[in-house]
């Protein structure tokens, strides 16, 4: 005889929205949104989730999914609508700040929102947090557009091997014959997620030997493509794994959702300024360096075009104080002055 179990589902949720809605309603407490909107690829449906970020009364960090539903459209209006009836359904009283990526339609959202929202911190000024992982996947899609040679060419060969089982298996025996005891094994890349292109060549580098004998076995590879990968597009390769690497560690550790990240933004968006700088002087990484530092300088390219409050964040975090933001201030103000010069 089975024993069926049941929770007080209903109940337990009307009792913990209760308990949520009081402590966000409460004047006295600041809260902060994070919002996204995607269109389902198989139901061709609009939806948008928010979410809040608190700190209660015990220094502890929330997360807190308050809302998940259909949306209209992409549009600003319409976004800005319905976080403005979820802030109300909730009775918000103080939004701090609200996390969005870098859509146009987001910037009309916000702009929507400063003019209903009562009780905003510095009339609005701060409200937008603009996503730093959104952001670093700009850059570096933009800095990949510029692909190098030697890029393409190993590209060109993973996707010949992976296009058949049989290629697949022959790939396979060269990696033991030559040695290469490891479960990893060449993976595709996609378009529109360079962290993809990232992982591809990381593989392709490790397994470089493989190539070798595999261009003695497959008397096609050579026909099929334009030109066989070679030692010195590996090291280049290689050095393209290696720049690449700084993003791929900054994503993950802004992506973060179990800790405060707010007092390492100001320090990681200068590190990412000074990785495209060193790197972007080496030949093979100019015109790279050149696409990435055009995008950096449109979302962080001075420090007005950062939210105070990253600043602030900054100035309380005991390892860095007004020392480390004198610093970045002239950094960044020296910086400006150079690329001024050279437009000029």
């Amino acid at each position: 005889m089975f024993c069926t179990l049941r929770f007080p589902t209903g109940k337990y949720y009307i009792e913990e929205r209760n308990k949520l809605y009081t402590y966000l309603s409460n004047p006295n407490n600041s809260i902060h949104l994070t919002t996204d909107t995607w269109t389902s690829s198989c139901q061709r449906i609009n939806y948008m989730v928010v979410t809040a970020h608190f700190i209660d009364d015990s220094w502890v960090m929330h997360k807190r999914v308050i809302n998940f539903r259909q949306i209209d459209s992409h549009k600003g209006d319409d976004i800005g609508l319905l976080l403005l009836d979820c802030i109300h359904g909730w009775g918000i009283k103080n939004v701090m700040t609200i996390t969005f990526d870098n859509a146009t339609s987001n910037n009309t959202a916000v702009e929507f929102l400063k003019k209903e929202l009562p009780n905003m911190y510095g009339s609005g000024k701060n409200l937008q947090v603009r996503c730093m992982a959104h952001i670093l996947n700009l850059i570096v899609k933009d800095g990949l557009k510029e692909h190098t040679y030697s890029v393409d060419c190993v590209q060109k060969a993973v996707r010949y091997i992976r296009h058949s089982p049989q290629r697949i298996t022959r790939f396979k025996k060269c990696m033991k014959e030559c040695g290469l005891e490891t479960k990893k094994f060449l993976c595709g890349d996609c378009p529109t997620r360079w962290n993809s292109t990232y992982e591809m060549l990381k593989v392709a580098v490790e397994l470089r030997e493989a190539f070798v004998e595999y261009k003695l076995q497959d008397k096609d590879f050579r026909r099929e493509i334009e030109r066989v990968p070679e030692k010195t597009d590996f090291d280049t390769c290689k050095a393209m794994v290696g720049f690449l690497e700084k993003f791929k560690t900054t994503t993950e550790l802004v992506s973060a959702t179990s800790k405060p990240l707010a007092h390492i933004m100001f320090r990681e968006i200068l590190e990412v300024d000074k990785h495209i700088r060193e790197w972007g002087t080496r030949p093979e990484f100019c015109l790279m360096g050149n696409e990435m530092r055009s995008k950096y300088d449109k979302y962080w390219g001075t420090f007005e075009k950062l939210n105070d409050y990253m600043h602030f964040a900054a100035l309380l975090y005991p390892q860095m104080k007004s020392g480390f933001l004198k610093h970045a201030f002239k950094m960044m103000i020296k910086s400006t002055a150079t690329g001024e010069n050279q437009m000029a």
